[in-house]
């Protein structure tokens, strides 16, 4: 799990330390904090490439899946982390849309375009990394990280770029003392105390 949080930062933060933000390829910076307009309306142009008699039985099975679980999330948890079925609550433990922001590129992928675009809505609205309570650094990584690089390589969609740039600044700090082994959650508004992890 850390090889992949690892592999995901060292993704993010790549072309931060060879350019430095300012100085950010074209490629990306022409993308940061911009929505093209094909990304708004049609999230995956080529889906028709996986369309078909071939493929259609099980992608319809799967939207049905997915669309009663999705039901369930936007009735009962919407803007919570996760669904608690039983009881029909949502749930917090990052308060960070986790649930919504792995599902992108699932809503996606299943050609599921309004709930793609109503959840890509909250999420470039409502994720906010100003928080003061502690997160795990593989769920920031794996879950949060991933989901909106997958959705940005999946839009191009500039704006998920902004936001793992964000998160990724805030989770380099558990990187800065090269003597120190990472912390395995790190507050992501306030400062790391690494005195006891001196190895």
């Amino acid at each position: 799990m850390l090889a992949v949080l690892l592999v995901t930062i060292v993704a993010a933060f790549a072309l931060l330390n060879c350019y430095g933000q300012s100085e950010l390829p074209e490629m990306v910076k022409g993308r940061m904090n911009k929505s093209p307009p094909e990304a708004q309306s049609k999230p995956l142009d080529d889906a028709a490439e996986y369309g078909g008699e071939k493929y259609e039985p099980g992608m319809e099975l799967a939207r049905q899946m997915m669309r009663h679980s999705w039901a369930g999330y936007r009735k009962y948890a919407w803007g919570h982390d996760a669904l608690r079925p039983l009881s029909r609550t949502g749930h917090n433990t990052t308060g960070l849309l986790t649930d919504m922001i792995s599902s992108l590129d699932t809503l996606m992928m299943l050609r599921m375009d309004a709930e793609y675009l109503e959840a890509k809505a909250c999420v470039l609205d409502q994720l906010n990394f100003d928080k003061t309570s502690t997160v795990s650094m593989a769920e920031m990584g794996t879950t949060i990280m991933g989901g909106l690089l997958g959705a940005f390589a999946m839009t191009n969609d500039g704006r998920y770029v902004t936001k793992v740039f964000d998160l990724a600044t805030r989770l380099a700090r558990n990187f800065d003392d090269l003597e120190v082994f990472p912390d395995d959650s790190i507050d992501l508004n306030g400062y790391l105390d690494r005195t006891n992890l001196r190895v």
